[in-house]
């Protein structure tokens, strides 16, 4: 089976939020043997995307400096506060400027392992033109890759606009990819969630 990454696919973490109810900054939060930022993009290296990105906002000297300590490039959301979509829509300009799809990944579900990207992957090379979507159970998931009709309708969208419109819309063709993988479908949004995300990675390491 050949599970090559497509040549063309880029990769963006979206990292802008403010973290209020965490407290501190979720990209920096220890992860394994690093922090959730740092595993998110050794996962991708693994996987065979060679150009990430990370769109910073609310923290964005130190995610940037963490990004570029791993050998990753920052782009600053200076509208961050306006919501989650203005980094969405950074990273597909960002992506759009390379002619690439992109794999669009939430600093919130930072456990999403290498296998389980690589299956993205499978889907998207078969499927060039489609928006590919991970599902654990009956529920739909992250990271997303995201094909070139939904860029640019992304890219042209206004502040009000919603990711998961853009995944469900009838001019998209949408792949759900099943996977055994329950971290997709993980939000790490406060201390509990970030305690029991590293309980279930330390039982299935």
């Amino acid at each position: 089976m050949n599970l090559a990454v497509p040549c063309d696919m880029v990769a963006a973490v979206t990292a802008a939020g403010a973290s209020s109810r965490m407290g501190e900054p979720k990209a920096l939060l220890a992860w394994g043997d690093g922090t959730v930022l740092s595993t998110i993009l050794a996962t991708l290296g693994r996987a065979g995307i060679t150009e990430s990105t990370v769109v910073a906002g609310a923290y964005s000297d130190a995610i940037a400096a963490e990004a570029t300590r791993v050998g990753t490039s920052a782009i600053l959301n200076e509208d961050w506060q306006r919501g989650r979509f203005s980094s969405v829509r950074i990273a597909a300009k960002w992506a759009q400027q390379r002619s690439a799809t992109l794999l669009l990944w939430p600093v919130d579900c930072p456990g999403v392992g290498e296998d389980t990207i690589r299956l993205l992957m499978q889907q998207a090379r078969a499927n060039p033109q489609a928006n590919v979507v991970p599902r654990f159970s009956d529920r739909g998931g992250h990271p997303v890759v995201l094909g070139p009709a939904t860029i640019d309708a992304i890219v042209n969208a206004g502040d009000d606009a919603n990711l998961r419109d853009f995944l469900q819309s009838d001019s998209a063709t949408r792949v759900d990819v099943q996977v055994a993988d329950h971290a997709v479908v993980e939000n790490i949004n406060r201390p509990d969630d970030y305690e029991t995300a590293k309980r279930e990675r330390a039982r299935g390491s």
